[in-house]
């Protein structure tokens, strides 16, 4: 979003004419708090900005946020949701592709922070290392979570997944959902987007 914000409308204009129709951006939150803390270098009026000019030059923006930081209180969760609700509202053309529960990276300074205040084991070894998840989450990798907040989040991402997933589906031609076992029978499709 801060290479977006400092874009000319020139190179936009160039880059959809060129073919360019959707890109891919990671906002991570909808509070300040939380991007200062990440050291995103972006403001939440970045992001609005972004995703307006994706817009003016018909390039579809998808993009993801997570929940779930150190830190993170109610507040910033409810920001979060609230820009989710507002994108999903001013701007149809936006995809929200995830609100992912946070998991800290190794080699990061935010993986460095958390193994530390709670004492989390990290492997000894390359063999450690190569066994270690990364993508498949575990309920003990959050211990600043509770188990109440942990269940909260992963409710929260699996609706905006879905969301996500359904949109996607809506807008495939039928004869493109008729080859997908699970919606071959739009009825039922439609049902279950509707919920």
């Amino acid at each position: 979003f801060d290479t977006l914000s400092r874009m000319d409308g020139r190179i936009l204009e160039t880059i959809a004419s060129a073919g360019c129709y959707q890109l891919r951006l990671g906002a991570e939150s909808g509070s300040q708090k939380i991007l200062d803390y990440l050291n995103k270098g972006i403001t939440v009026d970045q992001i609005l900005t972004g995703i307006e000019r994706c817009h003016r030059y018909n390039i579809k923006p998808c993009v993801s946020f997570m929940i779930g930081y150190p830190h993170e209180d109610e507040a910033d969760v409810a920001a979060t949701a609230s820009l989710i609700n507002r994108i999903r509202k001013d701007f149809p053309l936006a995809e929200i592709n995830g609100m992912f529960q946070f998991q800290p990276y190794p080699n990061t300074s935010i993986f460095d922070e958390v193994t530390k205040e709670y004492n989390i084991p990290q492997p000894m070894s390359l063999e450690g290392w190569a066994g270690h998840q990364i993508i498949e989450m575990r309920r003990t990798d959050f211990p600043w979570l509770d188990d109440e907040k942990y269940s909260r989040y992963q409710a929260m991402n699996s609706i905006v997944s879905y969301i996500f997933f359904f949109d996607k589906l809506r807008s495939m031609p039928e004869h493109q959902r008729a080859g997908i076992p699970f919606v071959r029978y739009s009825i039922v499709f439609w049902l279950v987007c509707a919920v």
